[in-house]
């Protein structure tokens, strides 16, 4: 595969889509919800814009949860060597020049759009990043231009007989950095390039501003979008804390996906209402969430084991006599899957932007992982043993390391109980303080959220 013929069906890429797939559906990610897939047209010339907050797996997000062979734009810096370009050409990635990258590169971007030309035109589907750059903040960014201007040239060369849509996605991810975590994704309906057809020919930077705008507007309903920078750190830690009253609130069980997306939406609308109307009316609330935050991290103990309450002594005997019976199991996982799980995480801690990180352990560990297994038992294989038990070690690997994944996390939690057990009977004071900080915390959330009805009920009257 090269950019040669980078829109024409792959065997490799096939292959490989198909790899990815099941190991970023069934083994990265715990849960990965896919919404609103009906509004995606079949046989038509699309574009695909996603925000953009967690560098490759963005991409790969939509990428694997869409039929055929997508293509999708990525920053050239990773194309310099060679084997690297053939690499990533073979999944289906195309080069964007920038001015950071040298203005002498900036004339390579005609064959990139030439290429993506005919990705299109071979309805393969393109996928471009339109904010650019990643950021580690739950906001869209300004959108650059190069999705519209490659909308509207691939329309001009056919006097806008392809019809292109732009299909808005937007992606919500529990943690960007942590392995089995939920990830959203949230398809948009379509928004046809050629609405915008005589705006452009009439002015092409207005009709590329009216529909950057239009894309934009539309990315934002589709995702957490947190405006304000003044109290960033506020809304994103606030509709966490306040989660689970919030999901009570709306008749919800439990704050979870894909509700809690909805809910946090919600959460983030009502207290860009209340700042717009009260300029200062969050300074208390904030200075409270920020103790909390301090507080919590200082304790180890965060909003949702004091929303459970401490466990009683006997369930923690229970659990701690089942964790001491299940140990060598843990062991058994733990030694034979060590260096797969360990080597990504390893090396991911290498990059200081934190935003590749969940890439890095994405694309290691889906390498490693099958070529230790197939080593490991490669080895077993050379003991004086029948194939039965080569066999059942080979399929020990994957299950066993599964358990000591899960064990691993039951353990910690089952320490954070039983060290709250004892500062709770030690009436330990800033166990006491974090307690009553976040019900202070609710308490203010609540009142916030009485006054917004009541706003809405004055409106509608």
């Amino acid at each position: 595969m090269s950019i040669k013929n980078i829109e024409r069906w792959s065997f490799r890429y096939s292959f490989l889509k198909k790899w990815m797939t099941l190991w970023q559906n069934n083994v990265f990610y715990k849960k990965i919800i896919v919404l609103n897939k009906e509004n995606i047209p079949q046989s038509e010339h699309l574009i695909f814009a996603p925000n953009h907050q967690n560098a490759l797996m963005d991409a790969l997000a939509v990428v694997t949860n869409l039929k055929g062979q997508p293509a999708f734009l990525a920053r050239s810096d990773i194309f310099n060597k060679p084997f690297i370009a053939n690499l990533l050409y073979l999944f289906k990635m195309l080069p964007v020049y920038r001015i950071r990258d040298g203005i002498d590169t900036i004339g390579n971007n005609e064959k990139t759009f030439e290429k993506t030309i005919d990705v299109i035109r071979n309805k393969n589907g393109l996928i471009i990043l339109p904010e650019g750059n990643h950021s580690k903040f739950r906001r869209l960014q300004v959108l650059k231009k190069g999705i519209c201007r490659i909308a509207f040239q691939s329309e001009e060369s056919t006097n806008f007989n392809l019809n292109i849509k732009i299909i808005p996605v937007g992606l919500d991810y529990s943690s960007h950095q942590k392995i089995r975590s939920t990830l959203v994704i949230k398809f948009g309906k379509p928004i046809e390039v050629r609405k915008f057809k005589e705006l452009y020919l009439e002015n092409p930077q207005k009709g590329m501003r009216a529909l950057k705008e239009e894309i934009s507007d539309r990315i934002k309903e589709l995702m957490l979008h947190i405006e304000t920078s003044q109290y960033y750190d506020l809304y994103n830690r606030i509709r966490l804390i306040y989660g689970s009253k919030m999901a009570k609130n709306h008749g919800i069980n439990e704050y979870k996906q894909p509700l809690a997306l909805e809910l946090d939406q919600k959460t983030v609308n009502v207290l860009n209402k209340y700042h717009d109307k009260f300029e200062n009316g969050l300074d208390n609330l904030k200075e409270k969430v920020e103790q909390f935050t301090q507080l919590s991290t200082k304790l180890n103990i965060d909003h949702q084991v004091l929303e459970k309450g401490q466990s009683s002594l006997i369930n923690l005997l229970i659990k701690s006599l089942a964790a001491l019976l299940f140990l060598p199991v843990f062991i058994y996982g733990f030694i034979n899957n060590f260096l797969p799980f360990y080597i990504p995480e390893r090396l991911s801690g290498i990059f200081n932007d934190k935003q590749f990180h969940s890439s890095i352990k994405f694309v290691l560990s889906m390498l490693l992982f099958p070529i230790f297994y197939l080593l490991q038992t490669l080895l077993v294989s050379f003991l004086p043993l029948s194939g039965f038990y080569t066999a059942g070690y080979f399929l020990s690997l994957p299950v066993s390391g599964a358990f000591a994944f899960y064990y691993s996390n039951s353990v910690k939690k089952l320490i954070t109980g039983w060290r709250v057990l004892l500062l709770h009977t030690r009436k330990d004071k800033q166990l006491l303080s974090l307690s009553d900080i976040h019900n202070s915390i609710i308490t203010e959330m609540d009142e916030i959220f009485s006054w917004f009805r009541k706003q809405e009920a004055g409106t509608t009257a």
